[in-house]
């Protein structure tokens, strides 16, 4: 069974206490070309950040042309729901819902293959929230804290594909390879030599009370399911199970819900599909 495990970071709240307007650090195009200090309304998805700032509660950032080593370049902007002021899971999970998907838009590679970085984000502090400010943005850091010398819009497209949730119908590597980001799964063709093959899945709409509650609806459906699609029982049938489920201590930070019951081999080598195979 695998769990499905975030590890990304938060960072510091922000105090958006700047006024918009456009900078003349920037050229035509929109990018920076000067070091210079930008309140938070002024920042943009593509800015390199020289260094990202200790304090609990900032207005400014300092920014650097993208060819200028820099700590941090952020890419993402998505708006927090309406309310009150939300908790850290919450932020999570407008992050993993949005900011996740943009990745590749923007990077042009899985985040979830791009080992050498990790996520980082900042979010209004409770005063920015009452006047209105309710913007969270990403960011992409090198895990080893070491500096980027280039902006990486689109440099990643030669990077695997990895998910956090296979669909069905799509095959696997290794489920047991732990080189991924926060536990994303590689995804291979299913024509060509593989592991494991997505044969069902069921989203799981209210939150388990244990880790044992999904594990039990776990093997009551993904054994019914191998009979549908493997045309035999699984009591009779020489193929392993692997499931992914969703990790309950992670429930309100993730939007990873749904089980996933994947059939195939901890050695590898399948090939083709594995439907109606009485395997």
């Amino acid at each position: 069974m695998t769990n499905r495990a975030l590890a990304l970071l938060a960072a510091a709240c922000l105090a958006l206490t700047g006024l918009s307007g456009c900078s003349s650090a920037r050229d035509a195009d929109g990018n920076i070309t000067t070091a210079t200090t930008l309140k938070w309304s002024e920042v943009k998805e593509g800015d390199c950040v020289a260094s990202i700032p200790s304090a609990d509660s900032i207005d400014k950032l300092p920014v650097v042309p993208c060819k200028t080593p820099h700590k941090a370049q952020l890419y993402c902007a998505a708006e927090l729901p309406a309310g009150s002021y939300p908790t850290q899971d919450q932020v999570q999970l407008t992050v993993l819902t949005t900011c996740i998907p943009v990745f590749k838009t923007f990077f042009g590679g899985s985040y979830f293959a791009a080992t050498d970085y990790e996520l980082q984000w900042i979010y209004p502090d409770t005063t920015a929230w009452a006047k209105g400010s309710h913007t969270v943005r990403a960011m992409i850091v090198r895990r080893d804290n070491a500096d980027l010398t280039a902006g990486l819009k689109g440099t990643m497209t030669a990077l695997a594909n990895v998910e956090a949730e296979p669909a069905v119908g799509q095959c696997t590597g290794d489920l047991s390879n732990t080189k991924w980001n926060d536990g994303g799964i590689e995804i291979l063709d299913c024509a060509k030599p593989h592991y494991y093959e997505v044969y069902a899945a069921q989203v799981v709409t209210a939150k388990p009370a244990s880790d044992a509650e999904v594990k039990a609806a776990m093997t009551s459906f993904c054994k019914d399911q191998y009979a549908t699609f493997m045309g035999i029982e699984y009591d009779r049938g020489t193929m392993s199970i692997r499931p992914i489920v969703p990790l309950v201590e992670a429930w309100e930070g993730t939007p990873y819900r749904s089980i996933e019951c994947l059939v195939g081999t901890d050695s590898g080598g399948v090939t083709g599909s594995l439907k109606d195979s009485k395997k």
